[in-house]
C-alpha cells in the first residue's frame, strides 16, 4: 500500500511545463515563432489542464500530444530544409528514444487508473 498518492505523469507534466516555458521564452526573446513551439504549446496546454484536474483523459491527452510531434518535426525539416536534415545515426536514435517514450506511456496507464481510482475511493 502506498502511503502518499502521486501521479504517474507527473514527470510528462514537469517536461510539458518546462516545454512551454523554452518555447514563450524563446519566442520573447528572439520576437518570433517557429510552427513546431506553436504546436507543442497547442498541444501541451490541454495536458496540463487534463493533468492538474485529475481527469481520466489526462492519459489519452498525453499520448495524443506526443504522438504527432517528432513525425511532423521530420516532415517539417525534410521539407522545408532539406540540406539540414539530421544523418542517419541521429535519426535512428531520436526514433528509438521516440518509440521508448510511446511504450513507456502505454506502461503509465494501468499506473494512471489505479491512481485514480486510489483517489476516488480512499483507503480507510
Amino acid at each position: 500500500m502506498r502511503d502518499k498518492l502521486t501521479n504517474p505523469l507527473n514527470p510528462f507534466a514537469f517536461v510539458a511545463i518546462l516545454s512551454v516555458g523554452a518555447d514563450l521564452y524563446h519566442s520573447a526573446s528572439s520576437h518570433e515563432l517557429p510552427w513546431i513551439a506553436a504546436l507543442r504549446t497547442i498541444l501541451a496546454v490541454p495536458f496540463l489542464v487534463f493533468c492538474f484536474r485529475n481527469s481520466p483523459l489526462a492519459w489519452l491527452v498525453s499520448l495524443l500530444s506526443v504522438l504527432p510531434i517528432f513525425p511532423l518535426y521530420l516532415a517539417g525539416e525534410y521539407f522545408f530544409a532539406p540540406t539540414r536534415f539530421p544523418s542517419t545515426r541521429v535519426l535512428a536514435i531520436c526514433m528509438a528514444l521516440y518509440a521508448g517514450c510511446i511504450i513507456y506511456m502505454f506502461a503509465v496507464r494501468e499506473r494512471y487508473r489505479a491512481y485514480l481510482h486510489d483517489r476516488q475511493f480512499p483507503p480507510l
